[in-house]
């Protein structure tokens, strides 16, 4: 990606997990959001929790600003970020690192963009005179099924304009005489490949997920609210 921020992504280390903290944050945020005006709209109800993904489930539910395992993920993959890009381009390694960013950044930018969208839905749907009329409920593997679909949309989009835009990420040679030894490896964009890549493997997961049968997890009880 011939850009000036894609060229930045990978010659400066700092860059990509800044990126990433302030996406994931974002993420983060914005789940509990859509969770706590989940249970609040009249319109539609979720079979078990808002948050799809196992791993986040508790915390999301019941809706811990600081989790553990959202710590753990945010400072784990900026130390991975910040390690591949200073090392792997010093041995040539550009375009793989340009994918590994790709795949991180976009998949968490369309994940912030449906989170967005939730959030408009739930709040004209909370309205005391929404507009919004009926009543949806769906099952836990319509979920997964649903969400299965929307990412293999956004795969299928990225992957087109990879193929489209197939100009190699500049970098300069080092010392040692590597520029990008591994960019006959990538027929694309290298940066849009990953987010491709990205969206597939999260389609896979929700289409594998839909294909079983569904752990459908409870919502925790309100905490009751004492005088005092």
């Amino acid at each position: 990606m011939s850009t000036p921020i894609g060229t930045s992504l990978v010659e400066r280390p700092w860059l990509a997990p800044l990126v990433w903290i302030v996406l994931h944050s974002s993420d983060y945020y914005l789940t509990l959001a859509g969770a706590r005006l989940a249970r609040l709209n009249k319109v539609v109800e979720y079979e078990g929790s808002y948050e799809l993904n196992p791993v986040m489930r508790a915390p999301v539910d019941e809706q811990r600003p600081f989790s553990k395992r959202f710590v753990l993920s945010l400072i784990g993959v900026a130390l991975i970020l910040l390690f591949v890009v200073r090392v792997a381009p010093m041995v040539g390694f550009v375009s793989p690192t340009a994918f590994l960013i790709g795949m991180i950044i976009f998949t968490r930018v369309g994940v912030i963009a449906l989170h967005l969208e939730n959030l408009l839905f739930f709040r004209r749907a909370c309205r005391e005179s929404s507009p919004i009329s009926g009543r949806v409920r769906y099952d836990r593997k319509t979920l997964y099924v649903l969400a299965a679909a929307r990412y293999s949309g956004l795969a299928a989009i990225m992957t087109a304009a990879a193929l489209f835009s197939s100009e190699p990420v500049p970098y300069p040679v080092d010392e040692l005489g590597f520029a990008d030894a591994t960019a006959f490896l990538f027929p694309g964009n290298p940066f849009l490949m990953g987010g491709a890549f990205g969206w597939i493997v999260l389609a896979a997961i929700a289409t594998s997920a839909a294909a079983r049968r569904p752990v459908v997890p409870e919502y925790p009880a309100p905490a009751r609210q004492t005088a005092g």
